[in-house]
C-alpha cells in the first residue's frame, strides 16, 4: 500500500523510523498543487459512519482514501493537531498516466 504523508515526523513514527517490516524504504516524491488537489477531489474519508455496508462500498470504490491522524513530536508523542494522509488506490496511478 502506498501512503502520501506530508508530515515527515508522522511518516517516520508510523514506519518506526523505517524499521517495520515492509516499510524499510521511504521515498520522497514531488506532487504538483494540481495533482494534490486532484487526489483530494477523488478522496473518500476512511472514518466509519452510519450505514456501514453502504459506507464499505463507497470506500471500496474510491480512487483515494483520506484520513487524519495526530501529528507527532520528535519523541513520538501525539500532539493536539492532525496530519492528513492520502492512500491512492492502484487504479489511481493509471488515471495519472
Amino acid at each position: 500500500m502506498t501512503w502520501i504523508k506530508p508530515s515527515f515526523r508522522w511518516l517516520m513514527h508510523r514506519s518506526d523510523w523505517a524499521r517495520k517490516a515492509n516499510q524499510e524504504r521511504i521515498l520522497a516524491v514531488r506532487i504538483t498543487r494540481q495533482g494534490w488537489e486532484l487526489a483530494l477531489s477523488l478522496s473518500v474519508p476512511t472514518v466509519p459512519s452510519a450505514g456501514s455496508e453502504e459506507r464499505g462500498r463507497t470506500l471500496a470504490g474510491a480512487a483515494v482514501h483520506v484520513q487524519w491522524d495526530p501529528e507527532r513530536s520528535l519523541r513520538g508523542a501525539a500532539l493536539h493537531h492532525y496530519s492528513i494522509q492520502l492512500v491512492p488506490c492502484q487504479r489511481t496511478f493509471a488515471l495519472s498516466q
